[in-house]
C-alpha cells in the first residue's frame, strides 16, 4: 500500500512538472502578444518539455557522451534556458514563474542523474606498488594489525601443502603454511595473536569458508600457539541445494570467527562455540539451528544469525532474546550493529526476496526494508545511515549492482550509479565503492569526491576487490599480478559504527574495536 502511495505522489509529480511547461504554452498562446516573441518562448518550453521525456526515458543516452557529461550539458542548457526566459516578454507573470519552476526542477533533476559522477580528481598515480609476487593474483583483502603489520592470504605455489597459506609483511617477514590450507580470513586479537580455521589435508582443501580442519593461533612472530579441532557434531551440515549444486559439511572452524576484547573467540556451526584465548572450549549454544553470521556489540552481546531467526547471547553463553522471521532453503544473512546499539541484520535469498531488518538492543523491530534485492551486508556509519548493495534491472541489459544509503528509519536518502558496489566507510563520513573499474570516493550526501583506477584482470577485465582500508589511513590493493598497492586516504577508516564487512581492518566483528 505504502509503494502505490509514492508510486501515485510520482506520478502527480510528474504531471505537475510536465504541466508547468502546458500551462505556461497555453497562456502564452491565448496572449495578445504574438509575432517572434511568441516563437522564441515557446522554444523555451519546448527545450524543457525535451529535457523531461529525455530525463524519463533516456533516449538522449546514444549522443555518445558519458552519462555523467550528457548530464552537465543538460544542467547547463536548462540554466541558460531560465536565464534567456528572463529576458523573454511573457504575456503573464504566472507563465514566467511556471517556465522558471519547471526549467528549476529539471536542472536539480539532470544533476542528480549524474552530472555529480564527472570526477576530475584522480589518484591513480598515487597508488604506490610495494609488494610483488609473480606466481598468483592476490585474492582475498589484506588484514591489517595493530601495530601496522600487513597479512596477506596466498595460493598454493607448489611449494608446500595444498591450500592457501598466511604471509606476514612485519619487520621480520615469515609465512605459515597448514596442512590443507587456511579457510578463513585471519583474525587478529587485541593481544596480536592470528586466528584462522584450517582445512582438512592436503587432498580435501575447500578454498574460503570451506573445510574441516582445526582452528589454528599465531603470535605475531609466526608461532603456533595453539590449535583445536570441533568435534563433528558442531560441523555445519552440507547443502543441497539441487541441479547437482551441494556445498559439503564444514568445521566451525572455518566459519569466519569474532573475536571479544578478553580474547574468547566465537565460532559458528550447528550451534554457536566460544573458545577461551588459551583455545579451551568455553562454552557451546546449540538452539538446533544452523549458524550463518555473528557479531559482538560494544557491551559484549553476541548477535548470531540463524536461518529464520537472529539470537542474542549474554558473554556467558545464555540467551537473552530471539527475534523470528521466514526461514528459506537459500538463506544467506550477516549481521551489523550500530553505534547507538541498533542490530541490522539481512535475510537474503539469492535471485528472490531480501529484506533488510533494523532492531533495538532488546530485540524490539524498529523497521524493515523489503524494497531491494541485497546483494551484501550492510555498513552502518557513525550518524546511523545504512549503506549496503543492491542489485537492480536494466530493462534490456540485465542486472547491474549500485549502493544505496538509507537513513535511521529504513527510507532511502540516495544511490550510487548501476555498476558500483560498497567497500568502506572512512572516519570522516566518506563512503568508498568499486565504481565500474574505479576506487571512488564519495560523500556523506552522495557527491562522488575523487577516483584511483584499480588493477584489472587482463584476460576478463574486471577490477579488483582486494581492497582495505586501514587505521592508518591508507588503501591497500591487491592486483590480478600480485602486486599489493598503497593509497593515501585520510583520515582512515572509521572507528565507531560499522565500517567494514567484519567492522575493522583486524576481522574482529566487534563494534568498538579498531
Amino acid at each position: 500500500m505504502i509503494w502505490l502511495e509514492i508510486r501515485l505522489l510520482f506520478f502527480l509529480f510528474l504531471l505537475g512538472l510536465l504541466g508547468c511547461f502546458g500551462v505556461a504554452a497555453v497562456a502564452e498562446f491565448r496572449s495578445s502578444r504574438k509575432g517572434a516573441g511568441l516563437l522564441l518562448r515557446l522554444i523555451e518550453m519546448v527545450i524543457g518539455v525535451i529535457a523531461f521525456f529525455a530525463l524519463l526515458f533516456g533516449f538522449l543516452g546514444n549522443t555518445g557522451l558519458s552519462r555523467a557529461w550528457l548530464s552537465w550539458t543538460m544542467v547547463d542548457v536548462l540554466v541558460l534556458v531560465g536565464l534567456l526566459s528572463l529576458f523573454s516578454k511573457y504575456a503573464s507573470r504566472a507563465a514566467l514563474i511556471l517556465v522558471l519552476l519547471g526549467n528549476g526542477i529539471l536542472t536539480i533533476c539532470w544533476y542528480y542523474n549524474g552530472a555529480y559522477q564527472n570526477v576530475t580528481d584522480d589518484r591513480t598515480g598515487s597508488i604506490q606498488w610495494v609488494n610483488e609476487w609473480h606466481t598468483a593474483a592476490i585474492s582475498f583483502p589484506p588484514t591489517y594489525g595493530q601495530d601496522g603489520d600487513i597479512y596477506l592470504l596466498r595460493p598454493n605455489d607448489y611449494r608446500g601443502p595444498t591450500g592457501l597459506y598466511l604471509v606476514a609483511l612485519t619487520r621480520q617477514r615469515w609465512e605459515i603454511r597448514p596442512s590443507g590450507g587456511i579457510c578463513t580470513l585471519p583474525a587478529i586479537a587485541d593481544d596480536g595473536t592470528i586466528l584462522f580455521g584450517t582445512g582438512t589435508s592436503d587432498s580435501a582443501f575447500s578454498g574460503l569458508y570451506g573445510g574441516q580442519g582445526p582452528v589454528w593461533a599465531v603470535s605475531p612472530e609466526g608461532g603456533k600457539k595453539w590449535t583445536y579441532e570441533f568435534p563433528l557434531a558442531t560441523f555445519f551440515p552440507s547443502r543441497d541445494f539441487g541441479g547437482g549444486s551441494v556445498i559439503p559439511a564444514k568445521s566451525p572452524a572455518c566459519s569466519q570467527p569474532a573475536v571479544a576484547a578478553d580474547g574468547t573467540t566465537y565460532w559458528l556451526g550447528h550451534g554457536v562455540y566460544a573458545l577461551t584465548s588459551d583455545g579451551a572450549p568455553r562454552w557451546a549454544f546449540d538452539p538446533g539451528e544452523d549458524f550463518y553470521s555473528l557479531a559482538i556489540a560494544e557491551d559484549g552481546s553476541l548477535y548470531a544469525l540463524a536461518d529464520g531467526a537472529l539470537y542474542t547471547l549474554a558473554p556467558d553463553g545464555t540467551q537473552r532474546w530471539k527475534y523470528s522471521f521466514e526461514e528459506s532453503k537459500y538463506f544467506a544473512g550477516e549481521v551489523a550493529v550500530g553505534t547507538d546499539g541498533t542490530v541490522y541484520f539481512t535475510n537474503r535469498n539469492p535471485g528472490l526476496s531480501s529484506q533488510l531488518f533494523a532492531l533495538t538492543p532488546q530485540g524490539i523491530l524498529k523497521w524493515r526494508n523489503e524494497s531491494y534485492d541485497l546483494q551484501g551486508g550492510p555498513l552502518i556509519g557513525p550518524d546511523g545511515t545504512v549503506y549496503i548493495t543492491v542489485s537492480v534491472h536494466i530493462q534490456g541489459d540485465g542486472n547491474a549492482k549500485e549502493v544505496v544509503a538509507l537513513d535511521p528509519k529504513g527510507e532511502a536518502k540516495w544511490n550510487t550509479p548501476e555498476g558500483s558496489s560498497l567497500l568502506d566507510l572512512g572516519s570522516d563520513g566518506t563512503i568508498y565503492i568499486c565504481y565500474v573499474r574505479d576506487l571512488f570516493a564519495i560523500s556523506p550526501r552522495g557527491r562522488m569526491l575523487w577516483k584511483a583506477n584499480l588493477p584489472e584482470d587482463k584476460f576478463i577485465h574486471i577490477p579488483t576487490d582486494v581492497v582495505t582500508l586501514a587505521p592508518n589511513a591508507k588503501f591497500y590493493i591487491g592486483d590480478f599480478t600480485g602486486r599489493l598497492g598503497t593509497l593515501d586516504a585520510p583520515p582512515g577508516l572509521a572507528t565507531s559504527g560499522w565500517p567494514a564487512r567484519f567492522h575493522d581492518a583486524r576481522n574482529t566483528a566487534r563494534a568498538g574495536a579498531h
